[in-house]
């Protein structure tokens, strides 16, 4: 498997250095799920980044209110998914993957982002800038979400 080149066409590290990529590849690892498996639950432990070098991963929340689940979005190759556990100690998962085929991750945990960052603080501030990057995108499109949300509740009260 081509985990440099999986890293370089990755939505989250597709604007890092040549040659921090290739340093970078060296960290991951490669976890391979069938169809229909669980990668995660909602609540476990994690410390890892998922990037999805080939399959689809469904994305699913349990609604506090009605216990049900609801799937919230569907991931396919070239997404991550765990950049809140890779950078929170004791980080619980706030939701449930599932593949909907035979999926290929390529992980890398804390202790491996760690190491590389004690070896090179040049990849550690290009990595640490990704990662607070797509959190900021991330929090954008839940506050606009929100923001719907809460204007339909309010037309809908009316």
């Amino acid at each position: 498997m081509d985990q440099k080149g999986i890293l370089r066409n990755s939505q989250l590290f597709r604007n890092i250095k040549k040659e921090i990529i290739d340093e970078l590849s060296h960290f991951f690892h490669e976890k391979k799920y069938p169809a229909k498996d669980t990668i995660f639950f909602e609540g476990d432990i994690g410390d890892e980044l998922f990037i999805i070098a080939y399959g689809t991963v469904k994305v699913i929340k349990n609604d506090p209110q009605s216990g049900e689940e609801k799937e919230l979005a569907m991931l396919a190759s070239g997404s991550y998914f765990g950049e809140m556990a890779l950078i929170n100690p004791d980080h619980k998962r706030t939701a449930t993957l599932e593949t909907m085929e035979a999926t290929t991750l390529i992980g890398l945990n804390q202790e491996g982002l760690k190491n590389l960052c004690d070896h090179n603080p040049e990849a550690s501030i290009e990595i640490y800038k990704s990662l607070a990057t797509a959190l900021a995108q991330r929090l954008s499109l839940t506050n606009d979400s929100l923001a719907h949300y809460k204007t339909l509740l309010s037309h809908s009260s009316d």
